[in-house]
């Protein structure tokens, strides 16, 4: 089963909301990367696991982000 979200996002959009969850400055870099190809995204589907498992997203990326990040005592 592919589990996540529906919704797809280039590797420059993760790293953007990864910054602005944790509340970093960080510069972004994304090597490898053609100028003028719009960005990959990917997209798993997660059809197979919504509908056998009754799975539904609950938790807003950048929510999963900060409580991925931030141990929690």
């Amino acid at each position: 089963y592919n589990v996540g979200s529906p919704h797809g996002l280039s590797i420059r959009e993760l790293a953007e909301t990864v910054r602005a969850a944790l509340g970093t400055t960080n510069d972004i870099q994304v090597l490898g990367t053609p100028t003028g190809s719009p960005p990959s995204v990917y997209v798993p589907d997660t059809s197979r696991a919504m509908t056998e498992l009754g799975l539904k997203v609950k938790v807003d990326l950048p929510e999963a982000i900060r409580l991925s990040a931030v141990p929690n005592p």
